[in-house]
C-alpha cells in the first residue's frame, strides 16, 4: 500500500485541468448504442443499454437495477443514459449507485439519480439541472464529491444558451450524512483555471467595448449586416464576463463577483445585472442545496492509494479512444499504448503515467489533405500523448475494493489506439 503523500496537489490540479478542457463529457448509453452490466457484492445487477423505441432505426437507452426475480426500471426511452458511480460510498457505510439522464439530445441539462445498492435499492437522492455529473474524489482524500454546472440556471440568461458559454457555472457538492452540500469554496484552485483560461482569452478591445455599452446588447431595427456581427462579437466580451463573475460567486467568492461586474460591466447596468446573477443562482442547482459543507475547513490526510495485487481490481465501464480534433482525420493504427493508472474511489481516472508503446505495425500517420496541414508537426511521441491524455479524463471504472469497500487504486492496462 503507498500513500498519496506528495502526490496531492499534482493530482489535483491533474484532475482541473483535465475538467477544464473537456467540455464534451462522455456517456455510456447514447441514442441505443453503449452497455454495461454488472453485479455488485450486495446481489443487485445495474444494467445499462439500448432499448428499441419507433421505428426501426429509432433508438432509445434504458437503465435497470434488479435483485432476484425484481426489478426496478431508472429510465427508459431516453437519448443518454450514464452509469457514472458505482459502489463508491456517498453517505458513510452505504454504497451507492449513480446515473446521469438526459431525456433527449437536445436537452440542455441532465439528471442525476443516486441510488442505495442495498436490496431492495431505494432512491437517495435526485439532482436536476446539471450540464453534466462526474462524480470523483479529486483531491484523493477518500471524500467523493459530485461536480457539475448549474445549466439550468443559466441557460437563456441574457438571451445566451448553455452552450453558448464556454465555462457554465461550476457547482461541487458533497452528500453528508443524506444532506446535499456546496463544496465548491473547497475547490477555489479549479475555479481560479476557469478565472485564468477567460482572462487569457478575452480581447481587451472587445471588453472596452462591451465596458461602453447599455450592457443588454439587443439587437435593434434598422442595423446592417455589419452592426449585426460587430454586436455579436461584443456579445462574446459579455459572456466572458459573466463566465468570471459566476466561477468568483459560485466558489463562495461573492464580494470578488461584484467587484468584477463594477469593473468590466457597464456602469448603469452594474445593479440590474446583478440582480439578475443572483435570481438564477436561486432557482438553479442551488435551490436543491441543504447547505454548505465544512468538513474540510481543517487539512485531511491524504487516503491510501493501493497496489493492484492488494485489492479487488478496478473493472472498466466507460474507456473510448477519443483523438483531439486537431487529429481527427489521423490514421490511429492498431499500436497498443501501455499506461499506469491512479484510479480513485468514485471510478475515475486521477492520474494517468505512459509505460510505452507495443511496437506492432506502423508509425501513426496524417492525411495528405487533413486539418493537420500548416501545423507543426508532432513526434510519434507526442500524438500518442495527446490522444491518450484527451481519453482518459472520460474513462470510468467500477473502483477497486478492499475488505468490501471502495478504495482508490494504481493499476496498469493497455490502451488499443483503433478508433
Amino acid at each position: 500500500m503507498k500513500t498519496a503523500r506528495g502526490l496531492g496537489a499534482f493530482l489535483l490540479l491533474f484532475t482541473l485541468s483535465l475538467l477544464c478542457s473537456a467540455q464534451v463529457h462522455d456517456v455510456l448509453c447514447r441514442d441505443g448504442n453503449g452497455s454495461f452490466d454488472v453485479e455488485f457484492r450486495t446481489g443487485v445487477k445495474v444494467s445499462a443499454g439500448p432499448e428499441k423505441s419507433g421505428g426501426f432505426n429509432q433508438r432509445s437507452c434504458q437503465g435497470v437495477l434488479s435483485w432476484g426475480k425484481q426489478k426496478l426500471v431508472v429510465a427508459d426511452g431516453v437519448s443518454q443514459f450514464d452509469i457514472d458511480l458505482i459502489g463508491a460510498e456517498l453517505n458513510a457505510g452505504e454504497p451507492v449507485v449513480a446515473f446521469a439522464i438526459a431525456q433527449s439530445a437536445a436537452d440542455c441539462c441532465m439528471t442525476y439519480k443516486i441510488y442505495s445498492l442495498q436490496t431492495p435499492p431505494r432512491l437517495l437522492r435526485t439532482i436536476t439541472g446539471g450540464g453534466y455529473f462526474s462524480a470523483a474524489d479529486s483531491d484523493l482524500d477518500g471524500d467523493v464529491e459530485i461536480w457539475t454546472e448549474d445549466a439550468a440556471a443559466v441557460n437563456g440568461f441574457e438571451g445566451v444558451s448553455a452552450g453558448e458559454i464556454e465555462f457554465v457555472p461550476p457547482c461541487v457538492l458533497r452528500m453528508e450524512r443524506g444532506r446535499l452540500l456546496d463544496a465548491s469554496g473547497e475547490f477555489q484552485p479549479f475555479f481560479d483555471g476557469v478565472i485564468k483560461n477567460v482572462r487569457s482569452n478575452a480581447n481587451p478591445d472587445l471588453m472596452q467595448e462591451f465596458k461602453l455599452s447599455d450592457g443588454r446588447l439587443q439587437a435593434k431595427t434598422g442595423l446592417s449586416a455589419e452592426q449585426l456581427v460587430r454586436l455579436s462579437t461584443v456579445r462574446k466580451a459579455k459572456i466572458q464576463v459573466l463566465e468570471i463573475a459566476w466561477a468568483y460567486l459560485y466558489s463562495g467568492r461573492e464580494q470578488d463577483a461584484w467587484r468584477t461586474l463594477t469593473e468590466m460591466w457597464p456602469a448603469e447596468d452594474v445593479d440590474r445585472i446583478r440582480g439578475e446573477i443572483v435570481r438564477a443562482r436561486e432557482h438553479g442547482i442551488h435551490s436543491q442545496l441543504d447547505g454548505v459543507s465544512s468538513s474540510h475547513r481543517h487539512r485531511k490526510r491524504p487516503a491510501p492509494i493501493y497496489e493492484q495485487k492488494e485489492v479487488t481490481p478496478a473493472q472498466a465501464i466507460l474507456m473510448r479512444i477519443y483523438p483531439p480534433a486537431e487529429m481527427i482525420d489521423m490514421t490511429l493504427g492498431k499500436r497498443e499504448v501501455h499506461v499506469m493508472l491512479v484510479v480513485d474511489s468514485a471510478g475515475k481516472v486521477q492520474a494517468v503515467t505512459m509505460l510505452g508503446v507495443t511496437e506492432k505495425v506502423e508509425g501513426l500517420v496524417v492525411d495528405s489533405d487533413s486539418k493537420m496541414q500548416g501545423i507543426k508537426p508532432l513526434s510519434e511521441k507526442q500524438k500518442i500523448e495527446q490522444i491518450v491524455q484527451t481519453s482518459v479524463a472520460r474513462w470510468k471504472f467500477v473502483p477497486a475494493f478492499k475488505s468490501g469497500r471502495a478504495v482508490t487504486s494504481r493499476m496498469q492496462t493497455a490502451v488499443w489506439l483503433q478508433r
